[in-house]
């Protein structure tokens, strides 16, 4: 708050403080200055600025009955009462409750003349002291309504006669029904600091002491402890202790002057002091400081007679703390501390010590408040410190207990603010006609207590499809990401719209699916093959989104992995896939990729690898008989022949074991269409020796060839 403001609100506060420490009596109902019209049934609400605003009404005179559109405003602080703007018509059937936001709404029918009536709905600003339109409640109705504000801080409306409840959308103008009233007819209907709707009371050929609690989270009826006094046309006003006020009306012999408190903590039923007048259908409202004031009225049931409409006021105190909450701000997930409420004691003064303060934070947590010194002579604050999980409108509750047995409860407001949420959409690369699911977009909230369970995000994909919904998931390195499925039937370039939900807040990430023709589905094939070898197989099997493409519609090429690379021949398998070939010659054995590509009409193209297994070539060898004429040899010992036609002499190696218990390698030399291997040796003495030779490609296939040597030789 700034500083100006701070200390205007000061001032108003040690106004009202003084005028309620002068005027005070607690426990007992006092005469407050005469309003300024005579007035049955007017109804009354209390404003933010303090004052107490009444409206309507009607009265008769000289036998004749007249319906008022007049307003006027108490003010407690001055004890003094002045006019405002006329409504904008007479409404009959009249109830008045104020918003969070200030505004007073005002609800009832409009009679046209004829009998004919119009339902009517306005929402006056005191601030400015104009009404504005409003959405009617959408049924008829001949009685009056009576009205609350529920716990999303939208008005409920109760039609006594036919018991159906409704709810005004404040942020949409507009109505929705509720469950109805299980209770008896025309009740009244007040909600208390947490905004549970009380109904009590009611009928008129007889009466009825019933009280029941509407919850507008489970929207469901609960009767509780009934009144000690069954009343009608009697009002209904939480004070400023907390407690649950039923003042006046009609036993159905005579006006009422008895009130009778709730306490929601306790379940009791009390009753309080008497108004010195009875008073059927008074306006009825409580003050920032929780006083309670019974406005006009009738004080006899027949209504005859214009000696019993009045024009007075009554006050009562409910306790000697008086106190005004603060409506507090902040943001979701930052810790909040300051200031929550403002209080005088009017009994003699104590010190801060003597005190103790109590904040129910209106979310389900209750912290100890801190108690210090105020800003004016005997004036307290209370302070307290929290955090919010989640932004909204809150509504705290201070309850202070001074040492002498003393107790109020405060009420106040919060409404810590929506953390910025930053993010971006991820923009989309997929194919017609192709189901994709993916990440579309990334966000991270300020507030470091919100999970997914806290958002909800949609999206419109631009194809002209339904909004889709998303789902949000924790990002394993920060904040969240929003992921979603989608098949677009059209290449194209989209804009697509996330919508992400954060309670009442709302923020959109725009990105771009680009989406392009589907490239082919390859599936590859293991290929077995034979080095050296001219082979034609199947490489691969492949299927394509369109069925209206043929064999011809498609290319593509076959890379053997060698270095190699030759065009695909592609053929319809007859069941909607097709088949592509290859034709190869392997120069080597070995495993090899074969990488597959099909394109589509020069589209998009689709490759899939698969494997080729080539295997060695056979080898065949060939031995000679063979004369040394000393005993050192050094001649050709055999010769093979490789079924691979692309074999080289270095592709091989030779073992030769002489024959005399001693080897050494020989030599690979290129011969015709084979090869022959060549070798040395010296023998140690004559004689005959059977050779042998063998062969090897570094594969799998191997040879041998026998060679016998006559050395000397041996005769």
């Amino acid at each position: 708050m700034k500083g100006f403001q701070r200390y205007r609100v000061i001032l108003i506060l040690t106004a009202l403080f003084a005028a309620a420490f002068a005027n005070g009596q607690v426990g007992q109902w006092v005469f407050k200055a005469h309003s300024l019209h005579v007035r049955n049934h007017p109804v009354a609400a209390a404003g933010h600025d303090g004052k107490i605003y009444v409206f309507g009404g009607n009265y008769s005179s000289g036998g004749l009955g007249f319906d008022l559109k007049t307003a006027e405003a108490y003010d407690p602080a001055t004890d003094s009462w002045s006019a405002i703007s006329d409504m904008p018509s007479t409404v009959i059937g009249i109830d008045a409750v104020t918003l969070d936001d200030g505004r007073i709404f005002i609800t009832g029918y409009t009679p046209l003349g004829g009998g004919l009536t119009v339902n009517v709905s306005y929402l006056y600003d005191p601030t400015t002291d104009v009404y504005g339109n409003a959405a009617k409640i959408p049924l008829a109705f001949s009685s009056g309504l009576v009205t609350a504000v529920g716990n999303d801080g939208n008005v409920i409306a109760m039609v006594p006669a036919v018991s159906e409840l409704w709810a005004y959308q404040i942020s949409t103008n507009s109505w929705s029904q509720l469950a109805d009233y299980p209770g008896p007819d025309n009740p009244a209907l007040v909600s208390d600091a947490h905004h549970l709707i009380y109904a009590m009371g009611g009928l008129e050929a007889s009466v009825s002491g019933q009280v029941w609690i509407y919850d507008d989270h489970t929207h469901a009826w609960t009767q509780i402890s009934s009144m000690h006094h069954p009343r009608f046309e009697h009002r209904a006003v939480i004070a400023g202790d907390g407690r649950i006020y039923a003042i006046g009306g009609a036993d159905g012999s005579a006006g009422l002057s008895t009130a009778e408190a709730y306490d929601p903590s306790s379940g009791v039923w009390t009753d309080v002091g008497s108004l010195n007048t009875a008073r059927r259908a008074p306006g009825v409202a409580a003050d920032a400081f929780g006083r309670i004031y019974a406005i006009d009225g009738n004080k006899d049931i027949s209504g005859g007679g214009d000696s019993n409409q009045l024009d007075t006021t009554e006050c009562y105190q409910p306790s000697m703390l008086l106190g005004v909450g603060d409506s507090i701000s902040g943001q979701e997930g930052s810790s909040f501390s300051g200031q929550v409420a403002t209080f005088k004691d009017l009994g003699p003064s104590e010190a801060v010590i003597n005190y103790t303060a109590s904040i129910n934070w209106g979310d389900g947590a209750h912290t100890v408040g801190t108690i210090a010194a105020g800003p004016s002579t005997g004036s307290f604050t209370v302070s307290g410190t929290h955090t919010y999980a989640k932004q909204g409108d809150y509504v705290t509750s201070i309850k202070i207990d001074d040492a002498d047995g003393d107790t109020t409860s405060i009420a106040g407001s919060a409404h810590p603010t929506n953390a910025p949420i930053t993010g971006n959409a991820i923009n989309i690369q997929a194919s017609s006609g192709v189901q994709f699911a993916s990440i579309i977009g990334h966000f991270d909230d300020a507030n470091p207590l919100e999970g997914v369970s806290d958002f909800i995000a949609s999206l419109s994909w631009g194809d002209l499809t339904p909004f889709a919904n998303a789902s949000v998931t924790a990002n394993n390195v920060s904040g969240f990401d929003i992921s979603a499925s989608h098949t677009y039937s059209t290449p194209g370039t989209y804009t697509f719209k996330i919508e992400l939900f954060d309670g009442s807040t709302v923020v959109y990430f725009t990105g771009t699916a680009t989406v392009t023709i589907p490239p082919p589905v390859i599936t590859s094939k293991v290929i077995s093959a034979t080095e050296g070898t001219v082979f034609t197989a199947n490489v691969a099997s492949f299927s394509d989104a369109d069925p209206g493409l043929s064999a011809t519609s498609f290319s593509g090429t076959v890379d053997w992995g060698d270095g190699s690379v030759t065009p695909a021949s592609i053929t319809s398998d007859g069941s909607g896939g097709y088949t592509v070939a290859g034709t190869h010659n392997y120069h080597h054995f070995g495993s090899y990729p074969v990488k597959v590509s099909i394109s589509v009409n020069s589209g998009p193209s689709g490759n899939a690898t698969g494997t080729a297994n080539v295997s060695d070539a056979t080898l065949t060898a060939t031995g000679y008989s063979l004369i040394c004429k000393g005993t050192d040899f050094s001649n050709t010992v055999a010769t093979f022949i490789d079924a691979n036609p692309f074999g080289l002499a270095a592709d091989y190696s030779v073992n030769i074991l002489w024959g005399d218990g001693k080897s050494s390698k020989g030599k690979v030399i290129a011969s015709g269409s084979g090869f022959k291997v060549t070798g040395s040796h010296s023998y140690l003495k004559r004689g005959n020796y059977t050779v042998t030779v063998t062969i090897g490609d570094g594969g799998t296939s191997t040879a041998s060839a026998t060679t016998h040597i006559n050395v000397g030789p041996v005769k």
